[in-house]
C-alpha cells in the first residue's frame, strides 16, 4: 500500500492526542504508521475506526465500523483519517464525517499527502501525467473499432483522479459511463478534466489532445473556476490565478539554468538579458468579462465539433450561492460560507445569471444551476464541490440529454 503520511499533521495529531481522545480512521498500514508515531511520542490513540472491519481489534486498540459512531459521544474526540485510496477533500470518509455533523480541520483531518500531483504542462500549465491515456481516465475498451467516444472536460468537479478509486464516490463522468452501459456496448468515456481547470483550458486540451482521439461527444463541465478566477488582477484575461506559480517556477528555472550556462561559457551580461527577465505573459487583455468568457469559449469548441465532426455539450454547472437553500452541509455553511460569501457572491452571481441568459441563445449549451433545486438532501461540500448523490444527479441529467438528443 503506497502513501506518505503528512508530518506535519501527524505532529499536530500527537498534540491532539494529549488533550482529547484521537480516533485513527482507517485499519490499514498507514493507519499503523500513524499509531506508531504517536507512540513513539508517548502519544495514544483511542480507538480505530473502519468501513467495514472484520475483526474487532487492530494494532492492540478495539476497532470498530465507522457506522458505530452514529450512536457515540463525539465531545472531546478528533478523528484522523489515514485511508491512502481515498484522499480527496471529498472522500467516502469525509463524506462519513460530514454526515456525523462533524467539522474539517476542527472535528477531523487527512493525515496523508495526496500521492497524486499536478504535473507542468508547457501549453496548458498544469495537467496530470496519470491516467490511461496521460492526463484522461477511462471507463470502456478504447481500443474496440466500433467504440462511441464520449469525452467530458472540467475543473475539479470534473476531475476522475482527485476522487476516491471507489464506487461509493465515483465522478460523474464514471457515473454516466455506468449509466450508458445500460444502452449500449460501445461506449467509452475518456474524463480529461483537471483541478482548476477552466473553460480556456478545456479549449486547449480540447485542440491538442482530445480530437486525435476521435470523440463523438464532447463534453465541457463548468463555470465556477471562470466566475471565480477572472477577477481582479486576470480580469480580461485568459489566464487563471493558478497557473501562475506553475509558469513562474519554469521561468524562474530556465532563467537560472540558461544564465548558468551563458556565463560558464564566457557569454556576456547583455546575452542574459535576452532571456527577459522572470516576467511571464498573459497575453492581451480584452472588454471581455467572465460570463463572455465562458460562452465565448463554449461557441469555440462547438465551432471545432462542426469542422471535425463530434458533437459538443457546454455545462453550465450548480452553484449553492444560487440557491435560497445552499443544500450545504450545515457545518459548512456555517464556516466556510460566510467569508466567502463576502468575498465572490456578488460577482459571483452576477456572473452566472448573465452566462445563464446568454447561453440561451444555443441549443448546445445546457443551465444546470437550477438542477438541486428541488433536493431536499445536502448535497454540497463547499462552494461547488458536491456529494456522491449530487454527482448520480449529475450524471441522470446528462444521459437525459445525450438519449434525448440521440447523441448516444
Amino acid at each position: 500500500m503506497d502513501f506518505e503520511l503528512d508530518n506535519v499533521l501527524v505532529e499536530r495529531m500527537a498534540d491532539v492526542a494529549a488533550i482529547c481522545d484521537l480516533i485513527i480512521y482507517g485499519a490499514n498500514q498507514a493507519g499503523a504508521e500513524v499509531l506508531a508515531r504517536l507512540r513513539s511520542k508517548n502519544r495514544q490513540a483511542a480507538f480505530f475506526v473502519d468501513d467495514a472491519p472484520r475483526v474487532s481489534e487492530f494494532e492492540g486498540l478495539p476497532l470498530y465500523s465507522i457506522h458505530d459512531l452514529w450512536l457515540a459521544d463525539l465531545t472531546g474526540k478528533f478523528i484522523a483519517i489515514a485511508v491512502p485510496d481515498r484522499l480527496s477533500e471529498w472522500s467516502a470518509q469525509t463524506m462519513n464525517l460530514l454526515s456525523l455533523g462533524l467539522r474539517r480541520g476542527l472535528d477531523y483531518l487527512s493525515v496523508l499527502k495526496s500521492p497524486l500531483k499536478f504535473n507542468l504542462d508547457a501549453n496548458i500549465g498544469h495537467n496530470y501525467m496519470a491516467g490511461e491515456l496521460q492526463g484522461f481516465r477511462v471507463w470502456g475498451d478504447l481500443d474496440n473499432p466500433g467504440a462511441r467516444l464520449i469525452v467530458t472536460l472540467g475543473g475539479s468537479t470534473t476531475d476522475p483522479f482527485r476522487a476516491p478509486f471507489s464506487s461509493f464516490y465515483a465522478s460523474w463522468s464514471e457515473k454516466l459511463y455506468q449509466r450508458l452501459t445500460a444502452f449500449s456496448d460501445n461506449i467509452v468515456v475518456c474524463c480529461g478534466g483537471v483541478g482548476a481547470y477552466t473553460s480556456t483550458q478545456d479549449l486547449l486540451k480540447l485542440i491538442r489532445d482530445v480530437l486525435p482521439l476521435g470523440p463523438k461527444v464532447v463534453i465541457s463541465y463548468g463555470g465556477a473556476n471562470d466566475f471565480n478566477q477572472y477577477v481582479g488582477d486576470f480580469a480580461g484575461l485568459q489566464m487563471n490565478r493558478y497557473r501562475r506559480p506553475f509558469l513562474s517556477s519554469i521561468t524562474e528555472t530556465y532563467y537560472r539554468n540558461t544564465s548558468k550556462v551563458f556565463f560558464d561559457h564566457g557569454r556576456r551580461q547583455a546575452e542574459r538579458e535576452f532571456l527577459g527577465g522572470l516576467e511571464v505573459s498573459y497575453g492581451l487583455r480584452n472588454s471581455k468579462n467572465a460570463a463572455r468568457f465562458w460562452v465565448d469559449n463554449m461557441r469555440m469548441m462547438h465551432a471545432l465539433g462542426k469542422e471535425f465532426e463530434f458533437s459538443f455539450l457546454g455545462i453550465l454547472q450548480p452553484m449553492p450561492i444560487m440557491l435560497k437553500n445552499s443544500r450545504l452541509f450545515p457545518q459548512i455553511a456555517d464556516e466556510f460560507m460566510p467569508s466567502f460569501i463576502n468575498r465572490h457572491n456578488q460577482y459571483i452571481n452576477d456572473s452566472v445569471r448573465e452566462a445563464a441568459s446568454l447561453a440561451k441563445d444555443f441549443d448546445y449549451i445546457l443551465d444546470f444551476t437550477s438542477l438541486f433545486d428541488e433536493m431536499d438532501e445536502y448535497l454540497y461540500c463547499d462552494w461547488v464541490h458536491v456529494s456522491p448523490l449530487g454527482n448520480e444527479i449529475i450524471a441522470e441529467a446528462v444521459q437525459e440529454y445525450l438519449l434525448r438528443s440521440e447523441l448516444v
